[in-house]
């Protein structure tokens, strides 16, 4: 689930199952144990992505930054999890500066 700074989410809360898709310019797709949520045009600000572990072993996380013009920074990420147990990664974006728009786990 991918959550702006002002609460709105788009993806499935874990808790309920629902989806939401209250952030502009984003859709989220579920494909079994996969997902992908894409966003465009982006507005300055932080983001908060919530991964859940639906079983114990190794999470990835494929995260790119573009302004449609100039590509921006580029995130292979991996992790291992354990069922149930939540990972969250913040994001402090600025369409302004892509390179100062960095991806920081939440320990």
């Amino acid at each position: 689930m991918l959550v702006d700074s002002q609460g709105h989410r788009t993806g499935e809360d874990p808790a309920t199952g629902m989806m939401y898709q209250e952030i502009p310019n984003t859709t989220y797709i579920s494909e079994g144990r996969s997902a992908s949520l894409h966003f465009g045009a982006p507005a300055k600000g932080q983001y908060t992505i919530y991964i859940l572990g639906g079983e114990t072993g190794t999470y990835h996380l494929d995260y790119k930054i573009s302004d449609g013009q100039h590509p921006g920074p580029t995130y292979k990420l991996a992790g291992n999890i354990t069922k149930g147990q939540m990972v969250s990664y913040v994001e402090n974006y600025d369409p302004n500066n892509l390179a100062s728009s960095t991806l920081v786990l939440v320990q």
